[in-house]
């Protein structure tokens, strides 16, 4: 066996009956149990809206966000290509589809999508996280360096282009941008 491979085993391991020595899997099962019913009533009720008025686009998408965020991506998929162009939800929409692209690694399905539409914040964002993933980092940088001309606080488009100057080797640029992230947005993850 390789060596790297049981250590990694052994250290799980030694992690599971530290855990379970002191009662927390226990906890910890009961708090996933409690997690998991919650989010099952409120897809449930979601569900039941939809049927009430399957032309609720913010329940159709509230609907695709739940089933996104546990996996469900082909159900995901289904709703948010429900919404139609013309409504006011169909951003977030957008959006999730192009989340599911990028995490079915369809980087360029998802690329192509944002090409045509209308430029956003939320949108371009995606797009150069897709731009990134396929290792094209200058044209990422300059899809985030764009938000940034029009939105200079939008945090995502700090971190990407963070992100983008790291990779390049360029740690001077990358801590000062990650700082802009923790001082002006407290409530972003990368503001640890």
């Amino acid at each position: 066996m390789n060596t790297n491979l049981f250590r990694y085993i052994f250290g799980l391991l030694v992690i599971f009956t530290f855990i379970q020595a002191q009662g927390l899997a226990q906890e910890a099962l009961e708090d996933f149990e409690t997690h998991f019913a919650k989010v099952s009533a409120e897809i449930s009720h979601l569900e039941n809206q939809l049927e009430q008025d399957p032309d609720d686009f913010k329940t159709t998408v509230d609907l695709a966000q739940l089933f996104l965020k546990t996996g469900g991506l082909d159900r995901a998929y289904a709703l948010f290509n429900s919404v139609p162009e013309d409504d006011k939800n169909y951003d977030s929409a957008l959006a999730g589809v192009t989340k599911i692209l990028i995490r079915k690694h369809n980087f360029q399905s998802a690329i192509d999508l944002l090409e045509r539409k209308e430029k956003r914040p939320l949108h371009s964002n995606l797009k150069a996280r897709a731009y990134f993933l396929i290792n094209d980092y200058s044209t990422a940088e300059e899809i985030y360096s764009d938000v940034l001309k029009s939105h200079p606080n939008n945090a995502n488009a700090l971190v990407g282009l963070a992100l983008c100057e790291h990779t390049k080797g360029n740690r001077n640029l990358f801590t000062k941008l990650i700082e802009q992230v923790v001082n002006g947005h407290a409530d972003n993850s990368w503001a640890f």
